[in-house]
């Protein structure tokens, strides 16, 4: 069980486990889709979705050449493409959702320190900030919890909901089996489908660091009982990292992972963050670096944050 309150802040690395792509990865999936929007899949679903042709190969034609590092990050400057935009992302990553593919990866490791006697698991002091849409942990702990506990879908269902997830950015339709109007964990695609997931994502013009979401996430992290914050394949970037409100924060360690970044990129991004307050036991700011593919497991392991049951 994890008795000191922690919280991980995840970016697209930390699904990399579970084939979800990267945000270059799922920018060059969505070009590659709308090159020619009638003859691929990928098209055809999302003028299924009443998105008209030139408007797709527009789309895509512009991100592919603003050589654009996110979808998100294109949309904040392209207001036109919104729609065609978060349908498209949906239309990425959904098929992405296959229960075999959750096997392995950091998500057993993290439900090993979450493990203890059913009527403690509640007492869990754990949260997760993500700006990813994808569902697959709550999908991972939602049927972890109910075959290991040998419990009721209801009774696994509210274990789950214990744990807060916090999706700044919204989610591909909340999970059915932990709200009655949600959606399965599924690759299936259709219209009806595409259209919701769509309607709960939120790109950064839209105020979403006004959100609800963002405010509760600020007011996790400026808990004075917080003792530890983990960055799990995060990206840095500077106007995230501002959005979070740092300066409000705790005197907890901060841990942060550094794979595929460079000495002169961590320089640049240790300076984002406000100097550590001096005191008896002053907070920690550490990186850690690990160059073997997708870090989170061997990432996580290295700074022992996470206890052992």
């Amino acid at each position: 069980m994890i008795t000191d309150q922690t919280i991980l802040i995840l970016g697209a690395g930390a699904s990399a486990d579970y084939r979800y792509p990267s945000g270059h990865a799922l920018v060059k999936e969505i070009c590659e889709g709308l090159r020619d929007p009638p003859r691929s899949q990928f098209g055809r679903d999302l003028m299924a979705a009443d998105i008209p042709e030139n408007q797709l190969r527009d789309f895509g034609l512009n991100m592919e050449a603003a050589q654009a590092g996110s979808v998100d990050a294109f949309l904040e400057h392209r207001r036109d493409f919104e729609n065609a935009g978060k349908l498209s992302i949906a239309r990425a990553l959904i098929p992405h959702e296959k229960e075999e593919d959750l096997y392995g990866g950091w998500y057993p490791y993290l439900f090993n320190a979450l493990n203890t006697s059913i009527n403690e698991f509640k007492l869990n002091k754990f949260t997760i900030i993500t700006f990813n849409y994808d569902r697959s942990l709550e999908h991972f702990l939602y049927k972890t919890v109910k075959n290991w506990y040998g419990v009721s879908e209801e009774r696994a269902a509210e274990l789950v909901l214990n744990i807060e997830i916090i999706h700044l950015h919204g989610v591909l339709s909340p999970l059915k089996f932990l709200y009655p109007n949600g959606r399965q964990y599924s690759p299936a695609i259709s219209r009806e489908i595409l259209t919701n997931a769509a309607g709960n994502i939120r790109v950064m013009h839209e105020g979403v660091h006004h959100s609800v979401e963002f405010k509760n996430a600020i007011e996790w992290l400026a808990r004075p009982d917080l003792k530890n914050v983990c960055f799990l394949g995060f990206g840095y970037h500077k106007m995230n990292l501002e959005r979070l409100k740092m300066r409000t924060w705790g005197r907890a360690r901060i841990f942060c992972s550094r794979h595929g970044i460079t000495d002169a990129e961590l320089e640049q991004i240790k300076r984002l963050f406000p100097p550590m307050p001096a005191g008896p036991v002053p907070p920690m700011l550490q990186f850690h670096y690990d160059d073997n593919g997708s870090q989170a497991l061997p990432y996580l392991r290295s700074i022992g944050i996470l206890p052992l049951s």
